[in-house]
C-alpha cells in the first residue's frame, strides 16, 4: 500500500523555451512537497516516511504547433530532477 499526500507546490518556473516554424516547446520546473510511504501487506513501513515532508523536483516539457487553432499544449517529456 502506498500512502501519498501532496503538501504544496512552492515553486514553478520555466527553464527553457524554443520556437521554430512548426513547433513551440516550453519546459517547466515543478518543485513539490510531498509525504510518501510504502507499506507491506502487514502494514510495516517498507520505504519512505509517513511523517516527513520531502521535496521533489520535476521538469515537464510541453509542445504545440504555434499556428494551430487548438489552444492545448501536449506533454512530450518529463524528467525527475531529484
Amino acid at each position: 500500500k502506498v500512502d501519498f499526500t501532496f503538501v504544496g507546490l512552492p515553486n514553478i518556473a520555466y527553464t527553457d523555451a524554443s520556437l521554430d516554424k512548426k513547433v513551440a516547446n516550453i519546459t517547466i520546473r515543478f518543485d513539490a512537497e510531498v509525504v510518501s510511504a510504502t507499506r507491506d501487506a502487514d502494514g510495516n513501513l517498507v520505504e519512505g516516511d509517513a511523517e516527513k515532508v520531502v521535496n521533489i523536483a520535476d521538469e515537464w516539457t510541453f509542445s504545440k504547433n504555434p499556428k494551430s487553432r487548438d489552444p492545448n499544449w501536449k506533454l512530450v517529456g518529463t524528467n525527475q530532477i531529484s
